[in-house]
């Protein structure tokens, strides 16, 4: 008995561990998006922004955004050598073209070569961590308050 109490207890005390490492890394959220952009042709200057709430930085390289409008679905597998850090606290921006002289004169941290195209009027962005588990998902169309 001593010993399936022993058992039971380091299986909790690993679950624990396991959750509480999880938390701290945080919410990793979309809290900007751009779909319509009116400085530049339209795909060439779209991009959304991520926001990490938690205590510790967050690499998302490895991570899938998808865009679904309709019965279409657009996928990116984010993949970079160096990593894609969102610092604790901090945002990143992902755009469509990192080429300053076509995305409107901005930096982005991250280019998804337009395999993603954000809808202007009605989608989804959904974040999928590295085990395909949904990390984030947004709607947004084109009525007010997105517009």
């Amino acid at each position: 008995m001593k010993r399936i109490n022993t058992i039971l207890t380091v299986i909790v005390m690993l679950l624990l561990v396991l959750l509480t490492a999880k938390a701290a890394w945080g919410a990793v959220v979309i809290n900007e998006i751009m779909p319509n952009p009116n400085v530049v042709p339209n795909a060439n200057g779209e991009y959304f922004e991520l926001y990490n709430s938690g205590d510790k930085d967050v690499d998302i390289n490895g991570w899938t955004i998808q865009s679904k409008s309709g019965t279409k679905t657009e996928t990116h597998a984010i993949s970079k050598v160096t990593g894609v850090i969102i610092p604790a606290g901090g945002y990143i921006v992902l755009c469509n073209d990192d080429d300053l002289s076509e995305n409107g004169n901005f930096n982005c941290d991250y280019a998804y070569d337009k395999d993603i195209n954000l809808v202007n009027t009605i989608d989804y962005l959904i974040l999928l961590d590295t085990d395909g588990v949904e990390q984030y998902k947004v709607e947004y169309t084109s009525a007010f308050p997105f517009a």
